[in-house]
This record gives C-alpha cells, sequence and structure tokens, in this order.
C-alpha cells in the first residue's frame, strides 16, 4: 500500500469550544493512514463509510461503517483502504477537557475497539456540521461530541475486553496457514458451538471467522502478486484455491479487480 500524506485529503476540520480537534478525513485505494493518539488524552475514531482494515495494538479489525476506535495515550492507529476507499472522523480531547467531561469520560479511558451505532449517528451529524460553517456549527459539534463520550461510556459496559475465546479462535485462524478451514473443527476444539464462535467473532473482530480467513487470503494474494511474476494461477492455488478461475472470482468480490489487473495497476 502507498502511504503518503498527498493521498489523504483532509475534508474538514474545526476547533471545539471546550477544547479538542473534530477532523473529518478520505483516504482512497491502497493508501495507508496512521493517526496517534495523544499521550494526556483521548481520540476517538469512528469510520463514516467506505472498507478497508484497522490495525490497533496487536489486532486488525474489518474497518467499515460503524466501526470505532478509542485510543488513550499514545497508542497509533494504522488504518489502509479497500477498494472504495474510506471515511472517518476522528474527535481528539485533551487531557483538560477530557477531565471536563465529568462521568461521560469513563467510555474514553482505555483503547479499544467496537462496532457501535448510537456514536455513529452522531458522527454522521457531526459531519453535516463541518459543512454548516456558521457560527453554531463548533457549539453543535461539541455537543454532539459530548453525547458521542456518553454513548461510549453507556456502551462500555457492553463491550468489554475482547473475549478469549474470539482471539483464540483468530489465533487457530492464523495458525492454519491459507488453506480452507473448518468452522466446526475449530468450534470443536475450543469447546463451543459454530454458531456461537461465528457470533462472538463477529462482534469482536466485524466480519466472521470464515470471512476472516478469506481476507487473510487475499491480502496475502495481494502482496504475492507485488513480489514477483509468478503465474496468477500459481499464486491461487498455493493459497488454497481451485483453479484460476475460483481464485480470480473471489479476489475480484474484495477488490473490485481482477488478480492481473490489480498487478498491473501497481507495477
Amino acid at each position: 500500500m502507498r502511504s503518503s500524506e498527498s493521498a489523504s485529503r483532509r475534508v474538514r476540520t474545526l476547533e471545539r469550544p471546550s477544547g479538542g480537534v473534530v477532523e473529518e478525513r478520505r483516504i482512497d485505494e491502497g493508501v495507508e493512514h496512521a493517526i496517534d493518539g495523544q499521550r494526556d488524552g483521548a481520540t476517538v475514531v469512528i469510520c463514516l463509510d467506505g472498507v478497508g482494515t484497522a490495525a490497533l495494538e496487536r489486532e486488525t479489525y474489518l474497518m467499515r461503517a460503524g466501526f470505532i476506535a478509542i485510543l488513550r495515550g499514545a497508542v497509533t492507529l494504522r488504518i489502509g483502504a479497500g477498494p472504495r476507499g474510506v471515511r472517518w472522523l476522528s474527535l481528539r480531547w485533551p487531557e483538560r477537557s477530557l477531565q471536563a467531561l465529568g462521568p461521560p469520560k469513563r467510555g474514553l479511558e482505555r483503547t479499544r475497539a467496537l462496532y457501535g451505532r448510537a456514536s455513529v449517528g452522531l458522527a454522521w451529524r457531526i459531519s453535516e456540521e463541518l459543512r454548516v460553517k456558521d457560527s453554531l456549527a463548533p457549539w453543535a459539534v461539541d455537543v454532539m461530541a459530548g453525547g458521542i463520550a456518553v454513548a461510549l461510556t453507556r456502551g462500555s459496559r457492553r463491550h468489554p475486553p475482547t473475549p478469549a475465546l474470539a482471539t483464540r479462535a483468530r489465533r487457530a485462524i492464523d495458525r492454519a496457514g491459507y488453506g480452507n478451514i473448518s468452522l466446526a473443527k475449530i468450534a470443536r476444539e475450543l469447546g463451543c458451538s459454530p454458531e456461537h464462535l461465528s457470533r462472538l467473532f463477529r462482534r469482536s473482530f466485524g466480519l466472521t471467522p470464515s470471512r476472516y480467513a478469506m481476507w487473510r487470503r487475499i491480502e496475502q494474494a495481494k502482496r504475492m502478486l507485488l513480489a514477483g511474476t509468478r503465474p496468477v494461477s500459481d499464486i491461487g492455488i498455493e493459497l488454497g484455491f481451485s483453479d484460476a478461475s475460483h481464485f480470480g472470482r473471489h479476489f475480484r468480490a474484495w477488490t473490485g479487480v481482477s488478480p492481473a489487473r490489480f498487478r498491473e495497476n501497481r507495477g
């Protein structure tokens, strides 16, 4: 992926009266962007639309509309855009304004990732206010930023740290390599039903175990396509696809282009 400030477009930015900045940003396909947290303060990142990946600490999540990351202290969120690009809103609370929040600051006290609704609805309204540009917009944005803090605090009771079972399932998929996986076998080894494991995994990482496994295969395929001139069919077979057509169909569904076109575009 490319990593350049010119490919990352700041759409809107605004300083809040209570302190801190709200920024809306978009990156295009194939671009990576890093968001650094504040050593003293909190940062909330909410995906508005698009599809990509979000790496936070030791985990990688599907970044889609509804993805929320809370960065507490000096941590980094690394975003990679998929075929449609990714657009997000980031809100920063310096320590002084964080303390002024009172009880709602509890939802911003630890680094975590989740998929939400109430906070995302407010993020969309903030995005609209950023386009108003009148004298009341900063105050409206400030009120809704406070609402996001309240929603995250309420939601923190329903979003504990990533369950150990989901983490163990993810590690099992990673150890299995890039071939096909058996969800039933993994669930049996972990002592739960496939249905329960699938629900828990999706709630934790934003996609089901089977789609996570396919995402890993497609990401590895991208790296192999760019690393040399091996035939596309050979790469597909090595990654567990039955033939070039099977490989091309899944690759196109995830990236929007065929493997050959992907290689040509990045060449």
